[in-house]
């Protein structure tokens, strides 16, 4: 377990010392999740986030003040096709630049697919999802496939009370009539398991923007999230 922290740890350093054409960007996100269980297939869920930005990569090297970069709110309604997998239909809208003279907007539609396996105690979860995302400048479709693994850190199995780390890798590719990009990101975290209903995980992510175009993004993305189950 070990030598898996320190070697998505040298990833991270290893993207950011090859790719940093930019400067980095410094972000934190807490964020809190509802889900309620509708009947023995179907299910409800709720997000609420604020994507605060620490430090962005201005002209000629300078950093741009703290920002708000948006509030988010999501809901999703989830049906259990199988015992591990699950169709999902969700919609978000979203508020950007609060701090800025002209606050814009996003309307985002998404359709997902999860699937969910257990080994030993350990968890691996796959993610298939894709967004249509109305932005003022127009529409932007993205497709994104994201692979995590999680384990307890005490036994073999995860008790109430317990901690768990979690890993996870995602692909994201954007397109519209106009451009397409890709984006690659990295996660490993640390997670409080209280029992079925709460748990509190914070971890960090790096995020590898704008690939295919001339100009790389890197972002250190540090997140919150408490989850409530009901």
């Amino acid at each position: 377990m070990n030598k898996s922290i320190f070697f998505l740890l040298g990833l991270f350093f290893f993207f950011e010392s090859t790719f940093a054409q930019r400067g980095i960007f410094l972000q934190w996100e807490p964020e809190f999740s509802y889900t309620k269980d509708i009947s023995d297939r179907w299910s409800s869920n709720l997000k609420l986030a604020l994507r605060q930005n620490f430090a962005e990569p201005g002209k000629e090297g300078m950093v741009k003040d703290y920002q708000i970069d948006y509030a988010q709110l999501q809901g999703f309604v989830t049906y259990s096709l199988w015992t591990r997998t699950k169709l999902s239909m969700g919609y978000g809208f979203r508020l950007e630049d609060l701090l800025e003279a002209s606050i814009g907007n996003e309307h985002r539609i998404m359709e997902q697919v999860g699937l969910v396996t257990h080994v030993d105690g350990k968890r691996l979860a796959h993610r298939i999802r894709a967004e249509q995302r109305f932005r003022e400048n127009g529409l932007i479709n993205r497709w994104r496939y994201r692979i995590s693994y999680d384990a307890p850190l005490n036994g073999l199995r995860l008790d109430p009370g317990e901690k768990y780390l979690i890993f996870s890798n995602e692909l994201l590719f954007s397109f519209n009539a106009a451009e397409q990009e890709g984006e690659d990101r990295l996660y490993v975290g640390l997670g409080w398991y209280f029992n079925d209903m709460r748990k509190l995980e914070t971890g960090i992510q790096y995020r590898l923007g704008a690939i295919g175009s001339d100009n790389l993004e890197n972002v250190i993305w540090l997140t919150s999230v408490y989850y409530l189950n009901h």
